[in-house]
């Protein structure tokens, strides 16, 4: 089974490669790889300042590495997905292996193992995140954290480190399950070993955090300074009386509660199932349930941006399902027993297969413009061009220009604070893209195009982004978000410089994006040209076809 999942989970994702495109924000990653491979280190710009919005570490490493050898980076991104769906499965397989079952309800239980194929964490990785490798990673220190060889357990805080290295919010799982391993080596009286090996993990920890902050030079990856402007500080009476504003992230953990691709039939099948099981598989499964639990309680901490199907919390519904296959087929269960809940498992599955399969056919048919037109824009542009954008994922990936995020997810000035205009004034864009966010609203009913003049942005501009349009801000102001701010900015940059010529786009059934050019492109007449043709259907094509032309080039 674990190689079955291998090969489905890639046939998947190299089918997404042929059909659509990566998510936008995959590109972002993409783009620190593809530098990495090539020697110019952790930068977001080909000669830029060294910048650390890449926060998914060793998955940089893995794709840049096998970039380096020749391979497309979204391929890669693939290869190594289905790694992890293999990893993933084998803890499932594993738990199959240790219960009681035989014959039919066997092959149903591996078959209910396509709850890794149909969960938030493939969905995501077929996207090109890196969340179907970083879940088997997780999976598999949860299996040896609960492990009763000794060897295994030592094993778990190096493979903490590595989901640490992972992700930035592994940190809070990799700590977690190094607990419960040491705890389980006092119980066994063997302590000292295993706090040697987790002192150990811990010092190689340190090293890293030691080098990238020298690296780097700042404490914390780009992407959580600015998730963290514009948040109220947290206070016990914030909590009681605006939980929402207290806990940004408290709506999306809502919203896992209740998705198909969440935890509650595992939950609830858990929960049903542990009344049969021994206190020791009991206690099992509510581990796996709180560290999950605990986990979801970080996120929700910080705003949930990028959160494409669910993916933060994909590691926690992989957990919650594996607490409810060790209740199912826990080896103490009579035969009839394991029989009926293995039934149930495969139930447990298919709204996630489900639902997985509803994100698949939407990926297909979320054609846009902007899966075609930055390859063209980089055709056309000079290499020493600079663009000022809000949205750094695909854009970026296509072309070597000098691209500024004003967001700040990408750049380390404006991750600390608000971008002003004279900030723009300075780089003098060639070229200004942005997506409104909730800073602007456009009415109307949309054509592909529509030209504008710089006077038409101010009357445009919401509550949501007047702040920043009227005066330059010194800080982020409480309740407000750099991705309606730096819109904002841009807007009133473009509303005091008479050189831009500036179109609305249609995107996503609205004027969601707006492009400026500055007129003394010698390219700007094919500029505009190329972008209007990209709005026609006939002129869409998917990833590889795009990453082939760009290659020919």
């Amino acid at each position: 089974m674990p190689l079955l999942a291998a090969v489905a989970c890639a046939a998947i994702g190299l089918r997404e490669l042929a059909t659509s495109h990566p998510h936008e924000d995959a590109y972002i990653l993409f783009r620190y790889a593809r530098h990495v491979a090539e020697g110019r280190g952790i930068v977001f710009d080909a000669g830029g300042p060294r910048a650390e919005g890449a926060t998914d570490f060793l998955w940089m490493l893995l794709l840049s590495g096998t970039a380096r050898l020749g391979l497309d980076v979204a391929v890669a991104a693939v290869l190594w997905n289905a790694a992890g769906a293999a990893l993933a499965t084998a803890v499932f397989v594993r738990a199959i292996a240790r219960s009681s079952l035989d014959g039919a309800a066997r092959l149903a239980a591996a078959l209910a193992s396509a709850c890794v194929l149909g969960s938030s964490a493939a969905v995501a990785g077929w996207a090109g995140f890196g969340t179907t490798f970083y879940a088997g990673l997780v999976l598999l220190l949860a299996e040896l954290a609960l492990a009763d060889r000794p060897r295994a357990r030592r094993a778990t805080h190096v493979v903490a480190l590595l989901v640490a290295l992972t992700r930035p919010d592994g940190a809070v799982l990799a700590t977690l399950f190094s607990a419960v391993a040491l705890a389980r080596a006092a119980r066994a009286r063997e302590l000292g070993r295993d706090a040697a090996w987790a002192l150990g993990a811990a010092l190689a920890g340190a090293a890293y955090f030691a080098w990238r902050r020298a690296y780097f030079g700042l404490d914390l990856p780009l992407p959580l300074y600015v998730k963290a402007h514009g948040a109220e500080a947290f206070t016990l009476a914030g909590l009681v009386e605006r939980p929402f504003a207290v806990l940004p992230g408290l709506r999306s953990a809502l919203s896992w509660c209740t998705s198909r691709l969440g935890p509650a039939p595992w939950i609830l099948l858990a929960a049903v199932g542990a009344f049969a099981c021994a206190p020791r598989t009991r206690r099992a499964a509510v581990g796996l349930a709180l560290v999950a639990a605990v986990f979801v309680l970080a996120l929700a901490f910080g705003r949930p941006t990028q959160n494409y199907a669910l993916r933060f919390q994909a590691p926690a519904t992989l957990l919650c399902a594996l607490a409810a296959w060790r209740v199912a087929l826990a080896p103490e269960l009579p035969a009839r027993a394991a029989r009926w809940l293995a039934g149930a498992l495969l139930l447990a599955a298919l709204p996630g297969v489900e639902r997985a399969a509803e994100q698949l056919a939407w990926n297909e048919r979320g054609a846009s413009y902007m899966d075609v037109f930055p390859a063209e824009l980089a055709r056309l542009l000079p290499a020493d061009a600079t663009i000022a954008l809000t949205e750094a994922g695909r854009l970026p990936y296509w072309t070597d220009a000098r691209c500024i995020d004003v967001v700040g997810l990408n750049d380390p000035v404006f991750a600390l604070r608000p971008p002003r205009v004279e900030d723009l004034e300075r780089e003098a864009p060639d070229v200004v893209f942005f997506h409104v966010a909730d800073a602007l609203r456009f009415g109307g009913a949309p054509t592909a195009l529509r030209a504008i003049e710089r006077t038409d942005l101010a009357p445009h501009v919401t509550a949501a982004g007047r702040a920043a349009f009227d005066t330059p801000l010194e800080r982020y102001p409480a309740g407000s978000a750099p991705e309606n701010v730096a819109p904002a900015v841009l807007a009133r940059f473009l509303a005091d410089h008479a050189n831009y010529h500036i179109v609305l786009a249609r995107y996503e059934g609205e004027y969601r994006h707006v492009w400026a050019f500055r007129t003394d492109l010698p390219q700007l007449a094919e500029l505009l040209t190329e972008l209007e043709a990209n709005h026609t259907p006939s002129a869409w094509r998917p990833y590889i076809d795009v990453a082939r032309s760009a290659c020919m080039r």
